[in-house]
């Protein structure tokens, strides 16, 4: 059995399909994890770092965001998602920290400066 033809004008499938398909499946897998573990990350984020769960919900959410650019699917996943989720709690305490520290130093005084002796406005 002969040949024709070069070798390289046999199909090969173009690489942007097998990009695509690369995305594809990058994308289930995120997908899949999110749906396993949201709610366990949600949890987490309340419990260990003491967040509420609105702040917790934003945490686990931008997690996520991350994810979709920085996640490799070559390592443990979930490893990756739990400890970003914990850099992401601890600064989201520092912050909130910090700024309930700058209000309190910043905001007026409502003796005297602000208010007259009686203390009406």
């Amino acid at each position: 059995m002969a040949i024709t033809g070069d070798v390289h004008s046999q199909v090969k499938p173009p690489l942007e399909k097998d990009a695509r398909l690369a995305e594809e499946i990058a994308n289930l897998a995120l997908e899949s994890l999110y749906k396993a573990f949201y709610e366990q990350l949600v949890r987490h984020a309340a419990w260990r770092h003491g967040l509420s769960k609105e702040d917790s919900c934003e945490v686990v959410q931008e997690a996520f965001l991350l994810a979709i650019e920085k996640l490799d699917s070559s390592g443990n996943p979930k490893a990756w998602i739990y400890r970003v989720v914990g850099n992401l709690a601890a600064n989201w305490k520092r912050k909130a920290s910090r700024r309930a520290r700058l209000l309190a130093e910043w905001s007026p005084t409502p003796e005297g400066s602000e208010r007259g002796e009686g203390g009406e406005p």
